[in-house]
């Protein structure tokens, strides 16, 4: 591109401005699960195709039946064959009673259906290809969470896939992730509560697990259950589990399901009537009591949420060692979880003696209560007692748990070393594992180690312990909150800032929430730099929405996707908070990374600001800043809503960087309210605009002839956008009409490109581009300008406009860029354009004068940008070699015209180069106002008088000097802009632009013509509603100060009106 030729070569400018206007990005927001699993959950395998006296039923426990905070878990088996025996008939009835009977004595209930049927052709899962089979077993599960919905959250999708008859023959991970994804869509389409479990694999096939993910299943899944085998560690098992999971969905679960224990003898069973202690196990079981205990540890220990035991029926029907069952769920409260302290530096001595023993040990903490439990298993044939050396002194309250024998004894003796940080306790040894129980943080004037942070030397709850309580609040608010009800204003901010393009469209909307449809938007208002829309109905635009956008309230929930960090304490929106950093765990993308502060008193979180990663184009970046707060009015026991978001985001759109700044403002909350269906019911039977977030993203809500709302299929992918009016500046012979239309598209024949066609009469102008090259970060695009005009190039020395010089010229041009983000905030890019430039006398000019020929000029360039919080820096260079570069100029040897005499002829112009620096900032005021202020810096080598840089409409302006032909090697500009509208009827711009520049070329020439030349102009331009739903911009500008006398009082003049289609 050749941004020193006459202006209106940058008219492409025009028509980016134009396409701006014709869509509506959305904030980016990652799939966030709500659901938080058990961090400790227990229980145990029942397979109903077995005959009845085989299998357990229920353990009849008051302690269990209560639940409170953790039930146990009954995973229950069962083929689609015993259920639907004749085609379209499911029997329910033997699955009812069980789910029943076990929902009734207290557990939570796992539902696994398994196999095929008969009916269908073949008793193995369906083949994707198998139309009618695949059909029925569709609608099998549909019914299935139909028919339980509301009593059973957790479905399985089939047993032990990777065995050789689970699924069709010659199938594998890839169809089986097929089935998978089909049916968690009729599983949540059914009861969107649902979560969904992989059907479960041998620990032996972790690699069959691998290649499912593989197929992108991470989004439809919650758990992942492998199969628990004789002979194989299952805490061995667990942690490689684990590993794989968060290398593909760290928002899963792993679950160890169907874990045998060594051969169980009859037990005594457990009282068939409510009771309130539980009979310890007979002496004979401690083997498998004691490997049950064990193996609950491993695999708890290793970051797996549930463990599921195979267990056969004791002569009452209930499980065999279900007292140890309920024992251990006892101890292991859902706010227990692995202590980040690990085990390493535990140690067991001897007594006498001292000598270090082998042991085996899993430390677990719980966060809400301080308390430590610390499973030990010793050698067999060790002495009675032994001192268990831990790794803190602050240690109080200590006793042992003994499951089998079913008591709680105090520790014997209790040593803590506060200079050497330890304490010794001697602790009783057995041949199953023993629990140690402790407290933390309750020894006097203790200070935590340096694990945790500090804060004027009080001790500060480490960052898990922060995340506990603050899940701990959050889980309350969620049961508590049903519906809301608030004003919601959205504003952005669109900015070219390189251009100088800036548009402003804010909308005023009803905001409803519930849990069943989510989020809705309905839109009262819309307005257009600051004016309202006073059409019948506004444009619907595109919504470019790589990702699922607009934060919500109440649906960002800190999860283990992430690691924490405790930076300190700070205050914010005036509240005492802990400061913690947050990033994702590894292998997770399209997450956040930033900080968050939580509430010291409440464990609220009161703000969290965050980027977002994996972003897809074109939204290449994200920056958040997200506020919560009480709803006013709650009362004492406030539920805290999302009240404001400021964020900014970085759009690939035509070839350059469109900022989008973005204000989301949340007021007059309602929340529970009785009359919530009617008001939205009321929206739904109106004429105003709705949207709905779904799991695509934004839609808009269609209205019906009954009055409700349906999901608009698809979105809307293109605008199209008339123009009309005139444009004038100091170069043009006469204004310049322009009459045409702008269409653009947004996903060009689904192919994600963009498309952008503007003809104006007088003005051809054609871009595509890809935003994401070949699937990667990559985005490049061409562009093609033609003008049918031409212009002419007026030269001023010094104070002196010289008109025997003048040229007239026109120009052509087609251009290519190609860009790479590198990170969040910075993007590089490669540029090089092709013109075809067309020179000519001008008018007036003199006989003597020898225009240069007409020529191609070939520029190749490369920009760096960083955008964010409103700040805007770019560098750019750029070479230019002309394709011929005849001798021009005055051939006359008196002619005063320097710089433009055939003697001031250098052939080595032909090639010349431009830098430019630039910064821009951007702040958002209230009530519709907002100041953007700029500056630049302009240098180049070899520039000769028709590769300098001048003043332009559209480039390096000064309001009221464009096309003014003054020309200049090296300057600085500034300009300071400041919006306003009135009474939301007209919209007002006014800018203040200020210049200094020199020639170095026509110093050396004229030592007169050296220094600085100082100009300055002021503009006002606006906007307002037109008739016809159109919108009519206007753009005045003046010189008010120039060191070229002539110039002052010069004016330049837009005028557009622009109609939506």
């Amino acid at each position: 591109m050749r941004p020193a030729q006459p202006s209106h070569s940058h008219l492409p400018i025009l028509c980016l401005a134009l396409l701006v206007l014709s869509f509506s990005p959305l904030k980016a927001q990652g799939d966030i699960p709500t659901w938080q699993p058990p961090k400790t959950g227990l229980g145990f395998d029942v397979d109903l195709d077995r005959p009845p006296a085989e299998r357990p039923g229920p353990i009849l426990s008051r302690e269990v039946q209560s639940r409170g905070a953790q039930p146990l878990y009954v995973r229950l088996l069962f083929s689609w064959r015993a259920l639907e025996t004749e085609r379209g008939t499911i029997r329910f009835e033997e699955l009812e009673s069980e789910v029943t009977r076990f929902r009734d004595a207290g557990f939570e209930v796992i539902l696994v259906p398994r196999g095929g049927n008969e009916l269908y052709g073949s008793s193995r899962l369906p083949a994707p290809g198998e139309a009618e089979p695949l059909a029925a077993w569709r609608i099998f599960l549909r019914r299935l969470a139909e028919r339980f919905k509301g009593r059973v959250r957790f479905y399985e999708i089939g047993d032990a896939m990777d065995a050789p008859d689970a699924l069709p023959e010659g199938a594998g991970a890839r169809e089986y992730a097929f089935l998978l994804k089909n049916a968690a869509v009729e599983l949540r389409g059914a009861d969107p509560d649902v979560l969904i479990v992989t059907g479960s694999v041998a620990a032996r096939a972790l690699d069959f697990l691998e290649k499912v993910f593989q197929e992108d299943v991470a989004a439809y899944i919650d758990a992942v259950a492998l199969r628990g085998e004789a002979g194989i560690d299952p805490g061995d098992t667990a942690d490689r589990a684990v590993s794989l999971v968060l290398q593909h969905d760290p928002s899963a679960s792993v679950w160890i399901v169907g874990q045998p224990l060594p051969a169980l003898p009859v037990p005594a069973s457990l009282p068939q009537t409510a009771a309130t202690e539980v009979t310890p196990p007979p002496p004979d079981t401690s083997q498998p009591a004691g490997a049950m205990i064990r193996t609950t540890a491993s695999v708890l220990s290793a970051g797996a949420h549930l463990v599921l035991f195979d267990l056969p029926p004791d002569p009452s029907g209930a499980p065999a060692l279900g007292n140890v069952l309920v024992l251990l769920r006892r101890l292991f409260l859902p706010s227990l979880g692995p202590s980040p302290e690990g085990v390493a530096r535990l140690r067991l001595l001897s007594r006498p003696g001292g000598t270090e023993l082998p042991f085996a040990a899993w430390r677990f903490f719980d966060a809400s209560t301080f308390q430590v439990l610390l499973v030990y298993a010793s050698p067999p044939g060790s002495s009675e007692t032994a001192d268990l050396v831990l790794d803190t002194s602050d240690v109080t309250g200590a006793v042992v748990d003994d499951l089998l024998a079913n008591t709680e004894k105090k520790v014997a003796s209790l040593a803590p070393d506060a200079s050497a940080g330890m304490t010794r306790v001697e602790v009783p040894l057995a041949e199953s594992p023993l629990i140690l129980r402790y407290q933390r943080f309750a020894t006097p004037g203790y200070l935590k180690g340096p694990e945790s942070a500090h804060v004027k030397g009080a001790r500060e709850l480490s960052a898990e312990e922060i995340i506990a309580r603050h899940q701990e609040f959050q889980a309350d608010q969620d049961q508590r909150l049903k519906t809301v009800m608030a004003a919601g204003r959205i504003s952005y901010h669109y900015t070219v800032a390189t251009a100088r393009i800036s548009v402003d469209v804010t909308t005023l909307n009803n905001f409803y929430w519930d849990r069943a449809v989510g989020a809705e938007w309905e839109e009262k208002e819309f307005y257009f730099n600051g004016v309202r829309w006073t059409g019948k109905k506004p444009p619907d635009l595109p919504l470019i929405q790589p990702e699922k956008v607009v934060v919500l309230p109440l649906n960002i929930n800190l999860n283990k996707d992430y690691t924490y960090r405790l930076l300190g304490r700070d205050s914010v929106e005036g509240r005492d908070c802990y400061l913690l950093e947050f990033s994702p765990v590894a292998g997770k993308e399209r997450l956040y990374h930033g900080k968050v502060w939580i509430d010291r008193k409440s464990f609220a979180r009161v703000r969290i600001s965050s980027v977002q990663t994996g972003l897809t184009p074109p939204v290449t970046s994200n920056d958040e800043r997200d506020t919560y707060g009480p709803a006013p009015g709650a009362g004492e026991s406030p539920l805290w809503v999302l009240q404001r978001i400021d964020g900014q985001q970085r759009h690939t759109l035509g070839g350059v960087n469109l900022i989008v700044m973005r204000e989301v403002e949340f007021t007059d909350f309602v929340l529970n309210s009785p009359d919530f269906e009617e008001k939205r019911r009321a929206a739904y039977a109106s004429d105003h605009a709705m949207l709905r977030d779904t799991d695509k993203g934004f839609r808009y809500l269609d209205r019906t002839p009954d009055g409700s709302r349906t999901v608009r299929e698809g979105v809307t992918r293109s605008t199209t956008l008339g123009a009309a009016g005139v444009f004038y500046e100091q170069n043009l012979d006469s204004p310049v009409p322009l009459a045409g239309i702008d269409y653009f598209n947004f996903n060009f024949k689904n192919t994600r490109s963009q498309v952008n066609l503007f003809f104006a009469g007088a003005l051809l102008q054609g871009t595509f581009q890809d935003p994401q090259v070949a699937g990667t970060k990559l985005d490049a695009g061409v562009s093609v300008l033609g003008v049918a005009f031409s212009t002419t190039d007026r030269y001023y020395l010094s104070d002196q406009k010289l008109e025997e010089v003048d040229t007239r010229q026109r120009a052509q041009e087609i251009s290519a860029n190609i860009g790479y983000p590198l990170g969040n905030f910075f993007k590089v890019k490669g540029l090089a354009s092709l013109d075809y430039v067309q020179f000519g006398h001008a008018e007036k000019a003199a006989d003597s004068f020898r225009a240069p020929s007409d020529t191609t000029e070939l520029t190749l360039g490369a920009l760096g940008q960083f955008d964010r919080r409103g700040w805007t820096l770019q560098a750019r260079a750029e070479q230019t070699k002309r394709g011929t570069w005849e001798p021009w100029g005055d051939t006359d040897p008196l002619s005063p015209a320097l710089g433009s005499r055939l003697v001031d002829f250098d052939p080595e112009d032909r090639q010349y180069r431009h830098y430019r620096g630039q910064v821009s900032k951007q702040i958002i005021l209230p009530y519709f106002q907002k100041v953007i202020l700029q500056g630049q810096y302009l240098t180049g080598s070899h520039l000769d008088r028709f590769s300098k840089f001048q003043f332009g409409f559209f480039d390096t302006r000064v309001h009221g000097f464009s096309g003014s032909g003054v020309r200049f090697d090296r300057g600085y500009t500034a300009s300071a802009s400041y919006n306003f509208n009135l009474a939301s009827v007209v919209r007002f711009d006014a800018t203040l632009d200020w210049a200094r520049i020199r020639n170095d070329d026509l110093g050396s020439l004229d030592p007169s013509l050296a220094g600085y030349q100082g100009f300055a102009g002021v503009g006002l331009a606006g906007n307002f509603m037109g008739p016809w739903n159109t919108v009519i911009q206007f753009d005045y500008g003046i010189a008010v100060q120039s060191d070229i006398p002539g110039l002052k009082g010069d004016q330049e003049i837009e005028f557009v009106l622009l109609k939506f289609f």
